[in-house]
């Protein structure tokens, strides 16, 4: 048992699902990582990222001088409701960015909701609120550029293979986009798409959709106890529920590891606070005034 234990461990050593090995560096801040140690495949999000060296919160940062381009796709059978979700949090980026360093008036991340073409989408206008958003979706400063990729609607197996195979630009567009270093993410069942790449080896599948996988993609292993996989450039998030975890996790790989810790303590629950926070009194935590503990901290 001893024997199967240490090989597993060093198993998980050499090949992460992050892609990184003993004694390389944490991707999002430059950690050194130990034997079976892998930050980015936390199960919970806000922890990983507290693990990592990066500055608190109450630390001056200074203004960020590029900027993270998402190109939010809406594939031929998309779930469209998952990109308005990944705005969501991309606008609280940006709100929190300028909460930190008042002197930026530029935001962080900027979004283009587009078609699988990679041409503009006809709702792209209802995409961006103000003028700001609509600058600097068509004329972006330079930056990482990032493509997220939307659940796919399923109403069978077969239905979703040919929804795949009708895909097949999208597709080979996810080729380039790895190609050229750019970030890719997938939730749910879009990571049917990157699997159809042939550039995927892990992928985290929820259990419904395990045995259709599998079949169609028997070189692709799954991934069964991490909710959010990363490997290779690409990361995958098994359920459209983790669609803000993604964002923030694509968000942190972009080089705004700092600013995702952050607003991850906003947009994701963290269940250990949340306890801490039920064996205190209200007077405690809530208070009325400026000094109480939750308004310091």
């Amino acid at each position: 048992r001893l024997a199967a234990f240490e090989a597993a461990k060093a198993a998980r050593a050499r090949a992460c699902c992050c892609g990184s090995k003993q004694n390389e560096r944490c991707k999002c801040c430059g950690k050194s990582l130990g034997v079976g140690e892998c930050h980015a495949a936390n199960r919970r999000f806000a922890h990983s990222l507290r693990q990592c060296s990066i500055p608190p919160f109450d630390v001056l940062i200074q203004p960020i001088s590029f900027m993270v381009h998402f190109d939010l796709v809406l594939a031929e059978g998309g779930a469209p409701g998952a990109l308005w979700v990944a705005i969501d949090v991309l606008r609280e980026l940006n709100a929190l960015a300028r909460t930190r360093a008042p002197p930026s008036r530029e935001p962080v991340v900027a979004w283009r909701l587009v078609d699988a073409g990679g041409r503009t989408h006809k709702w792209h206008a209802q995409a961006c609120i103000d003028g700001e958003e609509r600058l600097y979706a068509r004329k972006p400063r330079p930056g990482p550029r990032v493509m997220l990729l939307p659940p796919l609607e399923v109403r069978s197996m077969p239905a979703l293979r040919r929804l795949v195979s009708r895909n097949a630009g999208l597709v080979e567009k996810v080729r380039e986009r790895l190609d050229a270093g750019h970030l890719i993410g997938a939730c749910g069942t879009s990571i049917w798409l990157l699997a159809q790449s042939e550039r995927l080896l892990l992928a985290p599948i929820q259990w419904l959709y395990q045995s259709g996988f599998e079949v169609q993609f028997p070189n692709v292993r799954i991934e069964a106890r991490e909710p959010i996989v990363v490997q290779h450039g690409m990361v995958c998030a098994a359920a459209p529920s983790l669609t803000h975890a993604l964002v923030l996790h694509l968000t942190a790989y972009a080089g705004l590891a700092d600013l995702a810790h952050a607003c991850a303590e906003k947009v994701l629950l963290n269940a250990e606070r949340q306890a801490l926070s039920a064996s205190m009194t209200s007077k405690e935590v809530i208070g009325q005034s400026r000094d109480t503990p939750l308004y310091r901290a």
